[in-house]
């Protein structure tokens, strides 16, 4: 084969993967992440979906930086996080759940969700009363609402910020772990 048709065949791989990404960008986008409380730094967005799921990775926009009990800490450890800023969390318990926090760690019906470190002085004590919500002792999750959680035990989930509403979910996601 010739150089001709080696350039021919890659530029029409290329026009049909631009043609793929146009006809599908309207459904799907690539999203990068720069915390490492999440177990990927890449996702794929799926702009049109806002399933509240056990296990789904979801998109939200926090309400504001009130919600953290810790700001100082936060503000210490150059974690700024502005209002409508938004977060890559899974949901760990959606609603009509039973919430439970045992020693230092949460469960949703049963199941584990996570633990709060050992050395609990390195990071703020979590599990805060935040706007009504009681501390999560057999708390069954509201209508509307969902616990986040993330895989790093260190990483700001609802045991900081609390339970987000549904309606604050902007797109599922799916992480790509490379």
């Amino acid at each position: 084969m010739s150089v001709r048709r080696y350039s021919l065949i890659g530029l029409s791989i290329f026009i049909c993967l631009v043609m793929l990404y146009l006809l599908l960008s309207p459904f799907y986008s690539l999203t990068i992440s720069n915390s490492d409380s999440m177990d990927a730094y890449f996702f794929i967005t799926l702009k049109k979906s806002k399933i509240v799921k056990d296990g789904y990775a979801v998109a939200f926009r926090m309400p504001s930086k009130k919600v953290f009990k810790w700001k100082k800490y936060y503000e210490l450890s150059r974690l700024k996080y502005e209002k409508g800023e938004i977060f890559l969390k899974y949901v760990g318990c959606s609603s009509g759940e039973i919430l439970n926090t045992v020693g230092r760690s949460d469960y949703c019906d049963g199941k584990l969700l996570t633990s709060v470190p050992k050395y609990l002085f390195l990071i703020p004590q979590p599990h805060v009363k935040i706007k009504g919500f009681p501390v999560w002792h057999n708390y069954r999750i509201p209508a509307g609402y969902f616990f986040a959680t993330c895989p790093n035990e260190y990483g700001l989930d609802s045991r900081y910020f609390g339970l987000i509403k549904e309606s604050r979910i902007l797109y599922n996601i799916l992480p790509l772990r490379l």
